[in-house]
């Protein structure tokens, strides 16, 4: 076997071709991965979503709450399931158990969910969707003093423009009020015709199908059935027949009302740095790069903001793509800097050729596992960069043993290519036992169930791929690379021209032979207290865990710069209380980006942004976006704990929560309960009961 591997290392054709096939490889696939925050997982959660306007929560509970959990708790599958119930809407949320067909069982739950008879009357169809992967990249504000039917038209312009990008196609609309159909209804001629609103509204409904029936004010008695918003809604509903008389003359909406379009009648809460605003978010299909959707939209930016109003603008903020590139930046430098020390630490111990090669391990290997990443559709995110910033300083490890192993050879007076065939059969058991313990270690990581298990799986990936192409590396390449008689003869070791090369490599040899060497064969001699102070070193190790002197947690949170405030008031409260509030937490994360300083001068705060999410009316929310992280002292943390002193007691308000965007799962709740009961105010009250 050594004979035929002889003739293989001393080929140096093929340990060069397989050099640069792995090179230019690796550099295709670097330019061709996708760049994303997280990696592309599919869900196993659906969703069922049920609409029962001007319903409280109570009526919500048991007119569809309760009819959804009851259809879909045969269903095999489901793992776990929960309904939330607020005003005016309920919310069925099944996970799926592993091992099960997410759209199989999707089918299933809409068959049952269609099976349900009983719904009430003013209940809109349930909607069931499957959670999806959809990844937002960035967010766009149209903002400027017009009118917001004009704002509005120009806000779903630009959506649709950003959708027609080449690598965008997913834009949405936040912060923007539904089109209403206003049917004012004279009372008058209602007598007259023998009419009642009963007829109208029916009317209304049967003859706009995709529509709802718009809103039907009386003096005493306003009825307001909605439009899916269509602008040309007015004149068809205007020209709606009413009633026909035996004479053939009809009655048409618009003999007997004035319908016009206008918005929803609530009170606009989206806000851009404090201006009325509408916010277009950016997001990302599974098989999208992030970068590239944020570099064509921001061309797009610069393209349309000279052709918008004068007193409108077009700004871009909250995106993640600072993040992914500073990764990216963090393995390019690290790599860089682990190649240039490994190679002047190589360099000042043993020769120059051997600290090349060597050093060469690291873009070698990292370049396999970007090949391989790219062979599987995998994507560059934080997982499997990380996974590349954890195998760096582990793939070097074999690469020194080996060349060390042939250095001492070649010392010894050897032939280039007996040294390197010797030195390699030394060691080669070592390595090879070294880089599979380290892949068995990390397999089990590719077979953790759940979401967790579809994030975490990528970062083995990595590891073993970089581990197996660092095996084929030391046993092949290295050996070859190092088969050459020229540069040993030209420099050996004790005539090295560089007297401080010459000093430091004297030196660490002093040092093995007066202490490291002694210590050794101490160790070996003793080896019954060498043994204890192991398992002694062990049991610290555990105990330091154990005692929660080092903390455990399933994914250590990134530091963003991103934080969240979210309030939230009890049904019924009016809209112009929740405006206020947020406009307050607003204005306290003003008030306080302004005191603190950052490093460079820039405002702490950059970018804020209030909503209501998901248009609940007694909800509201406010958005920042803090300076880059390396340009401030003060975390995001310490940021909110600050803030929600600066904002105060919100008088009536239910829940008042801040959030930090961190990348990963930072500490997060470390134990979370469900209280189950048959009636509400009994969990209300045990769960005040828990929590105190």
């Amino acid at each position: 076997m050594w004979a035929h591997y002889k003739r293989l290392v001393g080929n140096s054709v093929f340990a060069n071709v397989f050099l640069a096939a792995v090179l230019l490889l690796a550099l295709l696939a670097a330019f061709s991965l996708r760049r994303e925050s997280n990696p592309s997982i599919e869900y196993p959660i659906v969703e069922v979503r049920v609409t029962y306007p001007g319903a409280d929560p109570l009526e919500v509970e048991e007119g569809v709450a309760q009819k959804l959990e009851a259809a879909v708790d045969a269903i095999q599958g489901i793992k776990r399931y929960h309904t939330n119930s607020s005003e005016g809407s309920a919310m069925l949320q099944m996970e799926i158990a592993d091992g099960y067909d997410v759209r199989d069982i999707k089918d299933k739950i809409t068959n049952a969910i269609d099976g349900i008879e009983d719904l009430p009357e003013k209940a809109e169809p349930p909607r069931i969707v499957q959670l999806d992967e959809d990844e937002e990249v960035m967010l766009v504000a149209l903002w400027g003093s017009i009118p917001e039917r004009q704002l509005k038209e120009l806000a779903e312009k630009v959506r649709k423009d950003i959708e027609s990008l080449p690598d965008a196609s997913l834009a949405y609309l936040h912060g923007v009020r539904e089109y209403e159909l206003h049917v004012e209804v004279s009372e008058q001629r209602l007598r007259q015709l023998g009419l009642t609103i009963s007829d109208v509204s029916r009317a209304i409904q049967a003859g706009s199908r995709d529509t709802s029936a718009g809103s039907i004010e009386l003096e005493r008695e306003p009825i307001r059935p909605r439009t899916a918003g269509q602008r040309k809604a007015a004149d068809a509903t205007a020209g709606t027949v009413v009633k026909a008389s035996r004479t053939g003359e009809l009655v048409r909406v618009g003999d007997i009302a004035s319908v016009r379009d206008d918005f929803v009648e609530l009170e606009r809460l989206a806000r851009f740095n404090g201006h009325p605003a509408i916010a277009i978010s950016v997001q990302k299909s599974p098989g999208e790069d992030s970068i590239t959707i944020y570099e064509q939209v921001m061309d797009y930016i610069a393209a349309t903001q000279p052709t918008l109003p004068e007193n409108v603008t077009l700004s871009a903020g909250f995106d993640n793509v600072e993040f992914i590139r500073s990764q990216i930046n963090m393995i390019t430098r690290n790599g860089l800097l682990g190649l240039l020390l490994v190679v002047i630490t190589l360099w000042l111990f043993l020769e120059p050729r051997l600290a090349f090669w060597v050093a060469m391990g690291i873009p070698i290997s990292l370049g396999g596992s970007l090949v391989l990443l790219w062979i599987i559709g995998a994507s560059l995110n934080q997982i499997s960069l990380v996974g590349m910033i954890v195998v760096m300083g582990i793939i070097v490890d074999d690469a020194i043993v080996v060349g060390e192993s042939i250095f001492v050879h070649r010392r010894r007076g050897k032939k280039a290519i007996d040294a390197a065939i010797d030195g390699l059969r030394e060691v080669a058991v070592p390595v090879l036992a070294s880089a599979t313990t380290t892949i068995a270690a990390f397999a089990p990581l590719m077979f953790i169930p759940g979401i967790f298990g579809q994030f975490s799986k990528q970062m083995p990936i990595v590891v073993i791929a970089a581990l197996l192409v660092s095996v084929v590396e030391c046993f092949f390449l290295l050996p070859a690379h190092l088969n050459h008689e020229t540069h040993q003869r030209r420099h050996p070791r004790g005539r090295n021209p560089l007297v401080f090369r010459r000093k430091v490599a004297d030196g660490l040899e002093t040092f093995v032979d007066r202490y490291y060497g002694p210590a050794v064969r101490w160790s070996v001699h003793n080896r019954y207290v060498t043994l204890c102070a192991a398992i002694a070193i062990i049991f610290l190790a555990m105990g330091l865990i154990g005692g929660g002197f080092v903390p455990v947690m399933m994914w250590p949170g990134v530091e963003a710069d991103f934080a969240q405030a979210y309030v939230e008031f009890p049904p019924g409260t009016p809209r112009s209380t929740v405006f206020g509030s947020v406009n307050r937490i607003e204005r306290a994360a003003r008030a306080l980006g302004d005191r603190l300083d950052t490093k460079n001068g820039d405002s702490f705060v950059r970018d804020t942004f209030s909503d209501s999410p998901s248009g609940v009316d007694t909800c509201g929310r406010v958005l920042l976006e803090l300076t880059p992280t390396y340009n401030r002292d003060v975390t995001s943390s310490e940021f909110m704990a600050e803030w929600s002193r600066e904002i105060g007691a919100l008088p009536g308000a239910l829940v008042v929560s801040f959030e930090g965007a961190q990348i990963g799962s930072g500490p997060g709740e470390d134990v979370e309960f469900w209280l189950l009961g048959n009636n509400v105010a009994d969990v209300r009250a045990a769960a005040e009961i828990l929590k105190e």
